[in-house]
């Protein structure tokens, strides 16, 4: 029985890790993702997203090769790991993308954290002589959000991010006259 139960534990976490980074995978977000959105409609509760990408990415990739980027994708990873709470929930979305959820964190937390990991990532990128910046995206959750809504607002915060010249935090906060004219 007990090895049983360790080979479904290994299975598991093999269809819920990013096998690269050890962070979560895009499924095992979408699973916690959907569960913290039924929680907050239940009990009143907020959360936060963050979703956030490496900026230029593809040029490491291509003049230092595929495996250099990788250990960046693993060095930023375990940085952001170790600057987030046990509770929160830190995936590869894809790529060079990455989204961590925050239970119980309202916006302005959420953006603070952002810039801390924005501003810590930067840091620890020029010990080894390679600056290394990041785009960020925030949102928070409102009752009427459902699983695409949230998403695409903390995507389209990236965007923006991205679009106003890299390196920096951008929130998109529920847009209640836009909302109303729907």
């Amino acid at each position: 029985m007990r090895l049983d139960y360790a080979y479904k534990q290994y299975f598991k976490e093999l269809s819920t890790k990013d096998p690269l980074t050890n962070t979560y995978n895009r499924l095992k977000f979408n699973e916690s993702l959907s569960s913290e959105i039924e929680l907050a409609k239940r009990y009143g509760n907020t959360f936060s997203l963050i979703m956030f990408d490496i900026d230029h990415f593809k040029n490491f990739n291509d003049k230092r090769g595929h495996s250099f980027g990788d250990k960046i994708l693993v060095e930023v990873s375990n940085l952001v790991k170790e600057s987030i709470r046990g509770v929160d929930i830190f995936a590869r979305w894809g790529g060079e993308e990455f989204v961590i959820l925050l239970p119980h964190t309202v916006s302005n937390e959420a953006t603070a954290l952002a810039e801390r990991l924005r501003r810590a990532i930067y840091k620890a990128s020029l010990k080894k002589e390679m600056p290394l910046t990041c785009s960020f995206g925030v949102t928070s959750f409102y009752g009427h959000d459902n699983q695409d809504v949230i998403m695409e607002r903390v995507d389209r915060a990236l965007y923006k991010a991205k679009e106003s010249g890299r390196n920096i935090v951008v929130t998109e906060l529920y847009n209640l006259k836009r909302q109303c004219s729907r």
